[in-house]
């Protein structure tokens, strides 16, 4: 079985992101293409869940990852 799932996918489940990984890249991209509020949508049961996990990832929080990709430096 995995076998053919490294045939179909390119790898096996080993290889396969974790739920944090895919939380990590989706934030990531989203803070930075959207301004739409994401701590919902990756699953978090509030938006300081979401920034203390966001700023583990990144050593940033979200606010200031948008504020650099923006430009707006204080």
């Amino acid at each position: 079985m995995a076998q053919s799932r490294k045939s179909r996918l390119g790898t096996t489940p080993i290889g396969y992101p974790t739920r944090q990984e895919i939380r990590r890249m989706l934030a990531t991209e989203w803070l930075q293409t959207t301004d739409m509020k994401i701590a919902a949508s990756l699953g978090y049961t509030s938006s300081s869940n979401f920034t203390r996990a966001f700023r583990a990832w990144t050593g940033q929080t979200p606010g200031e990852l948008r504020m650099a990709k923006r430009g707006d430096h204080c």
